[in-house]
């Protein structure tokens, strides 16, 4: 039950990986909706929103979030919702923004449901819902784990049951499947099921599946070998680059791990979780100073970035150095409490002022 309550199952299975919540912005960014109009980039949107409409703010915000300017992005929905209640993409770009700069998970709910409301065949609405209530999971907001259970694989499901050919919501409830015990519905053959039914049409989102299955049933060959097809088929995906760098740090094959995050970094210099899994690679190899470089270049695109404050926490406990340590643990646990990390990070403050003692 404990393993289950811990389950995060959205995009990027999080359960295996220990990544940041925020990930899940990266699948905003590369699903958003092209558009034509042509609207400002640079200029502040207070000197702008009064001649845009709903629909140009959101396209606005889309832009600044493809740009990982977050503040600007979450302005630009929330004057569109003003202008128009029922503008239905704003309030899931919203939710979005509360997932990405960790704030609350009620009101990401709340935005994502109204998006439901208004527009109830919208399978990237349902995606979102369920990715909400895995992250209420992973924080431990849900005490009924059967509860959850039904939460995201009514979610997942429906999703899939608008747009078959979703990628994020196959991904997302072939982990549900991975990590669910049987009495939830956990079923690796349903997940295999899954990643076979989609590989004519994307073989992506199958090999990812696959190495996912694989990794379950503890068979780290075949599951590289599905990440090396995965990779064969977009070799300029940067999520795979990652998911694959992650599996290489959890064999322990560090150098491995680099080159992946290194290909990722050469197609995305400014992606904030590239940067902090090589940090998170050059600390295990006691490279402490190429680390923090990492880290911080990953805080300076996202000052919020709770995996990476905890990193530099964690670099500075191995190098002694406790002021530090405490400082990035005390960050962490203010920028998001109610997370695991946050609640990891408050548990070493505790800790660290016994040692004290």
């Amino acid at each position: 039950m404990n393993r289950f309550l811990r389950l995060s199952i959205f995009w990027f299975a999080l359960y295996f990986y220990g990544a940041s919540p925020a990930v899940a912005i990266e699948v905003a960014r590369r699903d958003s909706p092209n558009d034509s109009t042509t609207v400002p980039e640079e200029k502040a949107l207070s000197q702008s929103k009064l001649s845009m409409t709903p629909d140009s703010l959101v396209q606005y915000g889309i832009r600044q979030m493809d740009s990982r300017k977050y503040v600007l992005a979450q302005e630009a929905f929330e004057e569109a919702v003003k202008l128009d209640a029922l503008n239905c993409e704003a309030h899931c770009r919203l939710c979005q923004m509360e997932i990405v700069q960790g704030k609350n998970l009620e009101k990401a709910e709340e935005y994502c449901l109204k998006a439901i409301h208004i527009s109830p065949k919208n399978a990237d609405y349902y995606y979102w819902l369920g990715a909400v209530y895995g992250l209420q999971a992973l924080n431990g907001e849900l005490i009924d784990a059967l509860a959850v259970a039904s939460r995201l694989r009514d979610a997942f499901q429906k999703a899939l049951k608008i747009n078959p050919k979703h990628a994020n919501a196959r991904f997302a409830m072939a982990q549900y499947y991975l990590q669910a015990p049987p009495y939830a519905g956990g079923s690796i053959k349903e997940a295999r099921r899954l990643a076979l039914e989609a590989m004519p049409f994307d073989e992506l989102t199958a090999r990812r599946i696959l190495a996912s299955v694989y990794r379950v049933e503890k068979k780290p060959a075949a599951a590289e070998d599905e990440y090396r097809r995965a990779v064969e088929s977009d070799r300029k995906n940067v999520e795979v680059l990652n998911e694959f760098a992650v599996f290489y740090i959890n064999e322990k094959r560090y150098n491995e791990a680099i080159e992946c995050y290194e290909r990722a970094l050469a197609l995305d210099t400014t992606n904030m979780f590239v940067l902090q899994g090589l940090g998170d690679v050059f600390t295990l190899q006691n490279r402490y100073d190429e680390a923090s470089a990492m880290y911080q270049k990953s805080l300076s695109i996202l000052p919020r970035h709770t995996s990476a404050l905890m990193g530099l926490a964690r670099l500075n406990e191995r190098q002694k150095n406790k002021p530090e340590a405490i400082k990035y643990y005390t960050l962490a646990a203010k920028c998001d409490p109610k997370s695991k990390l946050g609640k990891e990070a408050l548990r070493r403050l505790r800790e660290i002022k016994r040692e004290k003692l």
